[in-house]
């Protein structure tokens, strides 16, 4: 018995010298990090600011790799099935973690498949239409809509993707008729908006603002708790009278379920240290998004929380994958 209980001990003691050993040597080659949005949007802007930063920390290049695809949970999806060793990251935002787990029923991976790195922002999203459209505010948006029922359409970039989420919501609380233009990112739906083939949008303001400057689209409210200094003629969505639309979606890292948590530390740390760096805050400010630092354990509550508020108000028959 005594001898059986050395043994186990020893085999602990390996593992536990192996996972230390495995560590220490992190990061020994570069690191992939899965977009999973189409070049040229948000994400991938972010996500490549991020990554830059942390491969100079870290001594190793971390690699982009976009995956696109239904509201971005094919990218995440192929993080969830990587291999544990801290080189395959998520970069992870609202709409392919809670939105989708609380909407999408055939979901092929859950929040439990992932381990928590850390959060990096917030970003301010506004309602753009194109030009043509005889609309300044979103009361006048829902009054048009209803009279050409069926007639107008929004661009997201999937089912549960945060501009879905978004549409399906004003439809339901006010009544109109909306077709659903799902894309692979939103870069490629403001694109098809500006072309005049897309009526309307809900993308991230940094995006939308230029475009709106040179008269290409038109912003008629922004999605925050307050109005966007950016734009302090243009009024929230709480003051139009829809707060349940003030949506404001986040970004972080995950890796995959039972990555070392050694690795997970390093890699808090240096993501940590990218967001205070002088390069990132500035690039931040210019496109105002609101930088957030976090533990793997604060952001695992924050997504807990934001699934118990997402479950009280989202309606998931009314969104369908296009699988």
């Amino acid at each position: 018995m005594a001898h059986r209980f050395i043994l186990l001990l020893s085999a602990f003691a390996l593992l536990v010298t192996a996972g230390l050993a495995r560590s220490e040597n992190y990061p020994a080659r570069p690191i992939k990090l899965i977009v999973a949005q189409a070049p040229g949007g948000h994400s991938d802007v972010l996500g490549r600011m991020v990554a830059q930063r942390m491969s100079a920390i870290l001594k190793q290049p971390i690699i982009v790799e976009n995956r696109g695809g239904v509201g971005g949970t094919m990218g995440a999806e192929a993080v969830a099935r990587a291999r544990a060793d801290g080189y395959t990251l998520l970069f992870a935002g609202s709409s392919n973690t809670t939105m989708a787990t609380t909407v999408m029923n055939d979901l092929r991976y859950s929040l439990d498949d992932f381990s928590p790195v850390g959060m990096i922002a917030r970003v301010s999203y506004g309602l753009a239409v194109h030009p043509r459209l005889p609309v300044n505010t979103m009361a006048e948006l829902i009054h048009h809509a209803r009279r050409h029922a069926g007639l107008l359409n929004y661009a997201s970039s999937g089912v549960a993707s945060t501009s879905n989420v978004f549409f399906e919501l004003l439809k339901g609380i006010s009544a109109v008729d909306l077709v659903h233009i799902p894309f692979k990112g939103s870069a490629i739906g403001i694109n098809e908006l500006v072309a005049g083939r897309v009526d309307v949008v809900f993308a991230d303001l940094s995006a939308l603002v230029p475009l709106a400057d040179r008269g290409l689209l038109r912003l008629i409210a922004v999605a925050g708790a307050a109005r966007s200094p950016k734009l302090p003629t243009v009024p929230t969505v709480g003051e139009q009278g829809f707060p349940e639309l003030a949506i404001e979606p986040w970004y972080g890292l995950m890796a995959p379920r039972d990555t070392a948590s050694s690795i997970i530390a390093i890699l808090n740390d240096a993501l940590i240290a990218t967001l205070r760096s002088d390069e990132i805050r500035e690039q931040f400010d210019h496109l105002g998004y609101s930088r957030i630092e976090a533990t793997p354990e604060q952001m695992q509550n924050l997504m807990q929380t934001e699934l118990r508020s997402f479950a009280t108000f989202i309606d998931p028959s009314r969104l369908r994958p296009e699988r």
